[in-house]
């Protein structure tokens, strides 16, 4: 009985709003401050308002390899007819910041909060991406969550930022009618989703108000490349910035 009370009060000492404490053998996979991935650190040498402003799909394609080294199948080196692509889709292999086991950003959301909202998010962009071959997203989110010492915490804003950039041959594509609208839509939101399964990361934590663990998948950036067929069709990215 002793033993239970004293649980019970553990517990309770926990429990507070929007605070989580962590476990102690959490990964350390939390970045501790604000750090610009490359592929940012080259949009803003000619967009230094990044996010906003970006107008020329170009400029974002020409940063592409700066996301990393170039992971899973670069289209560039790669014979995509010999792999019989079909349509428009993603090409396996995020290139996500960090690397495979990179960090999560020092505020960040859930990989289904972005997930959940991709058919809309491209909806919102499919004028833009038809029109000038650039669609983009700058969304902030209230409700992301931090780490400060051992402990989680909600209530924090992180800027989501969604590029998605047409390359030339794409836009020629586009331009001769061979990509439906319901085609763009499909590839798009196919996309984003894998990136938001991709470039994620898993945290345990201790849940104080439910006393148990728990573990959240949160969201990181990266890019993804979009064939349609053999050609390089496009350049999809996600990032999160400092609010």
């Amino acid at each position: 009985m002793v033993a239970y009370t004293y649980l019970l009060l553990l517990a309770a000492a926990f429990v507070q709003p929007n605070r989580a404490s962590a476990l102690p053998d959490a990964p350390a996979n939390i970045q501790t401050d604000w750090v610009d991935s490359a592929f940012v650190t080259c949009l803003k040498k000619t967009y230094p308002n990044y996010p906003k402003g970006v107008t020329n799909p170009n400029v974002v394609l020409a940063c592409r390899s700066s996301h990393k080294k170039r992971g899973g199948i670069d289209t560039d080196s790669f014979d995509l007819e010999s792999r019989g692509l079909p349509g428009l889709a993603p090409v396996p292999g995020a290139d996500c910041d960090g690397g495979e086991k990179g960090p999560l950003p020092k505020n960040f959301i859930t990989d289904t909060d972005l997930s959940s909202q991709a058919t809309a998010y491209c909806t919102q962009m499919k004028g833009d991406i038809i029109q000038s071959g650039l669609g983009q997203i700058n969304k902030t989110f209230p409700n992301a969550v931090t780490k400060i010492g051992n402990e989680l915490h909600g209530g924090k804003k992180v800027v989501l930022s969604i590029l998605l950039a047409v390359t030339p041959q794409g836009r020629a594509v586009m331009k001769g009618g061979a990509v439906a609208d319901a085609a763009l839509m499909t590839g798009c939101t196919q996309t984003i989703s894998e990136l938001s399964k991709l470039c994620s990361a898993q945290l345990k934590w201790f849940n104080a108000g439910k006393a148990k663990t728990e573990t959240t998948t949160g969201a990181r950036g990266g890019g993804l490349d979009m064939t349609y067929g053999a050609t390089d069709f496009a350049y999809a990215s996600v990032e999160f910035t400092k609010p």
